[in-house]
């Protein structure tokens, strides 16, 4: 019996706490309405706020561009006005800067005419340059070769020499030698 009863008050309890927490629902749903009423009034205030912002920077914007308008035509004038004067400042460096060209030439034709003077002479002193380097040339190589028959003699002659030198040792040592078996082979017979 104990266990029925439990079972039932059990029961009991859950009937009771539903009504409740549907209530609490209610009120969490309306809060939340609430809520969202009070969001959609600050939204549409944005909006309106926002709407009204753009108005005004549109109308500055528009205030900005007429100011710039105004400005750039100023501009303009002042640009072809300086134009116009440029061109006639143009035309007179124009005239200067041909009177300068003139100028220039005639010292450059002046100059050219100097450096091909100058040129010949250069030419012609290195041609008598060139020519005394070849006879100079001529003479070294002359006296190298005479040099060379000379190095050539002076080794043909120490070869020579060599070989002299050589054939008198090889003599001696011939010499040397046979004296020295001579002496071995008599003191061989005297014992």
């Amino acid at each position: 019996m104990m266990p029925q009863a439990r079972r039932m008050t059990g029961v009991g309890e859950a009937g009771a706490a539903a009504p409740l927490e549907a209530r609490d629902l209610r009120a969490a749903i309306a809060a939340l309405r609430a809520e969202l009423e009070q969001a959609q009034e600050r939204l549409q205030r944005v909006r309106d706020d926002a709407a009204a912002a753009v108005s005004a920077e549109l109308a500055q914007m528009k205030n900005t561009i007429a100011a710039l308008r105004g400005e750039l035509e100023r501009e303009r004038a002042l640009r072809d006005e300086a134009v116009r004067e440029a061109h006639g400042a143009r035309h007179a460096e124009g005239q200067q800067l041909r009177a300068t060209i003139a100028t220039l030439r005639e010292a450059l034709d002046q100059a050219q005419h100097d450096t091909d003077a100058r040129l010949r002479e250069t030419g012609a002193a290195a041609k008598d340059e060139i020519v005394q380097l070849r006879a100079t040339a001529l003479v070294l190589r002359e006296a190298l070769e005479a040099a060379q028959s000379a190095h050539e003699a002076a080794l043909e002659q120490l070869a020579a020499q060599h070989r002299s030198a050589m054939a008198e040792l090889q003599a001696t040592v011939r010499a040397l030698h046979a004296q020295l078996h001579g002496a071995e082979g008599r003191k061989t017979k005297a014992r």
